[in-house]
């Protein structure tokens, strides 16, 4: 089973933490648009250089993820290659989130893996308070400051049906 977890990189709120056998690029931009409907647009986005997060090793493609954020104008950049500490906060998160789970009884199906990240993410984003944000949980610290929002240009959606902008399946 596979993990993805959507950070806010200034409040470190878990924006979505999902469960899947395996991810598609279709998933990855199903998650982001779940994120984005509850907690708006972020003015930007960083990711390693997962096939799912990516289309640039297939010769210029774009995954469906690219081309979305390109439609609402939000930014997005990828860590250097075999970088992980550009990814930092989300990879300190990882770590934080697999000891957590070594804790619990091992998940035998996606829907119970499901669950336990359910329950990790409230613990997370609303109880646990952090050692960067000055003790405050980071709900808290979402709350107190105004979000950062695209500054792009959002595409006509003619544009975008008439091909001008695809997407490569990943993987």
């Amino acid at each position: 089973m596979e993990i993805l977890n959507l950070l806010d990189d200034h409040s470190r709120l878990c924006l979505r933490s999902d469960a899947r056998m395996v991810f598609k690029s279709a998933d990855v931009d199903h998650s982001f648009g779940e994120a984005a409907a509850r907690y708006d647009d972020p003015f930007g986005m960083l990711s390693d250089n997962g096939a799912v997060f990516t289309g640039r090793s297939r010769r210029g493609g774009r995954v469906a993820l690219e081309v979305t954020l390109h439609e609402r104008g939000i930014g997005f950049r990828h860590s250097r290659p075999y970088h992980p500490q550009t990814c930092g906060k989300v990879e300190r998160f990882h770590q934080t989130l697999k000891q957590w789970l070594a804790r619990r009884p091992r998940a035998a199906t996606v829907a119970e893996l499901q669950a336990q990240l359910d329950e990790f993410r409230e613990y997370c984003n609303t109880i646990r308070p952090h050692r960067a944000l000055d003790r405050r949980t980071p709900i808290q610290a979402y709350l107190a400051r105004p979000n950062a929002v695209p500054t792009g240009h959002r595409l006509d959606p003619a544009t975008t049906a008439s091909g001008t902008t695809g997407s490569t399946p990943a993987e």
